[in-house]
């Protein structure tokens, strides 16, 4: 999640394209499933006040290939302590959660030479800090939801 320079991901070899070939053939029912879990956890998780879930545009369907909530902390001196403190107790407690973007994209390496400083771009700098994706995917059954949602509301106490 740092990148030095630019490139390209392209690890899609023979195999991989054909066993994707297949599954293409179920994207639309997984995609659905995402929806219907996306939903579950935009109710589930309405009543916390420092959980800021994602809002779907109105001008196309999303598929939840990530369900990343912002963990709101004003309180803290330090940015993403309590974003850090809760996914620490949700991993003990036996929910996965992951920060797939903890450095903005102005302050990663390759846009050093462009000169941006941390709290140039207050709003990205304080997305960082508080991003939390959540377990999402086609087969998460309503019990790991609701284990999901509870561990976070008991870490977030």
């Amino acid at each position: 999640y740092y990148h030095e320079e630019f490139g390209v991901n392209s690890r899609l070899d023979a195999v991989q394209a054909a066993i994707l070939q297949i599954k293409l053939g179920y994207l639309d029912r997984w995609n659905d499933q995402r929806r219907v879990i996306a939903d579950r956890y935009h109710q589930l998780l309405q009543p916390l006040s420092r959980v800021v879930t994602p809002q779907p545009s109105a001008n196309g369907r999303h598929v939840w290939n990530q369900y990343t909530v912002r963990i709101v902390d004003d309180f803290s001196p330090k940015a993403g302590e309590l974003r850090d403190r809760v996914r620490t107790q949700l991993q003990a407690k036996g929910v996965n959660s992951m920060v797939y973007y903890p450095l903005p994209l102005h302050l990663q390496p390759i846009y050093h030479s462009l000169g941006y400083l941390p709290d140039r771009l207050p709003v990205s700098d304080r997305a960082a800090h508080e991003v939390l994706s959540l377990p999402m995917f086609p087969e998460l059954a309503i019990e790991q939801q609701d284990q999901v949602v509870y561990s976070l509301k008991d870490c977030l106490g």
